[in-house]
C-alpha cells in the first residue's frame, strides 16, 4: 500500500473554494487508480484526507506528521502559498515530495522536493489575455482580484501590464 497524505482547508477561510470538491476529487482518483492499477500491479494507493483548517501551523504540523510518523510517499494539496511556502521546508528537510496548490515559484525553488501543481502566473495570464484581446477584442477591461491573496495580486499586475501592453483601458 502507497500512502500519499493530502491536506486542504476543509474548514477555515479557505474552505469555500475547496469543500467538498477536493476530497470528493481526491477519493474519486484514488479509487480510479487502484482499479485500473495505475500504482502497478498488486500495489494501491491510500490517501490521508486531513482538514488543515487554512492555518500555517497545522499545515505544517499535518506535514510533518505525514514525513515522519505516517511516512508517505507524497503529501499534496496544500492550497496556496500562504500555507504552502512555509509548509515546504518541512517537506524538503524530510525528503518527502510535496505537491503545492499555489501559483508562486518561491514553493518549487524553496528546494528539490517541493513542486507547484498550478501553473505560474504568467502561464495563466497569457492564456487568459491572449482569449481578451484576440478572440473577444476587448478594450475596456475592469479586473476582478482579492487584495488579500499575494496569487490574486500577481495575476492582477501581470494581466494588467499585458493588457495595457495591447492598447487595452485596465
Amino acid at each position: 500500500e502507497l500512502v500519499v497524505g493530502t491536506q486542504f482547508p476543509l474548514s477555515g477561510p479557505l474552505a469555500a473554494i475547496t469543500m467538498p470538491a477536493v476530497r470528493i476529487g481526491t477519493e474519486i482518483a484514488v479509487k480510479r487508480v487502484n482499479e485500473a492499477q495505475l500504482a502497478g500491479k498488486g500495489n494501491t494507493i491510500k490517501a490521508l484526507i486531513e482538514d488543515n483548517a487554512s492555518d500555517v501551523k497545522q499545515a505544517i504540523t499535518l506535514m510533518s506528521r505525514f514525513a515522519i510518523s505516517d511516512h508517505v510517499i507524497a503529501a499534496a494539496g496544500v492550497v496556496g502559498t500562504a500555507l504552502s511556502l512555509p509548509t515546504a521546508p518541512v517537506a524538503n528537510v524530510n525528503k518527502t515530495p510535496l505537491l503545492a496548490i499555489a501559483s508562486s515559484p518561491a514553493v518549487a525553488q524553496s528546494g528539490p522536493w517541493s513542486f507547484n501543481i498550478v501553473e505560474t502566473p504568467t502561464t495563466q495570464t497569457n492564456a487568459l489575455s491572449g482569449l481578451m484581446i484576440d478572440k473577444l477584442h476587448a478594450r475596456n477591461v475592469a479586473l476582478v482580484y482579492d487584495r488579500g491573496n499575494d496569487a490574486s495580486v500577481r495575476l492582477r499586475d501581470i494581466l494588467a501590464k499585458i493588457l495595457k501592453d495591447h492598447g487595452v483601458n485596465v
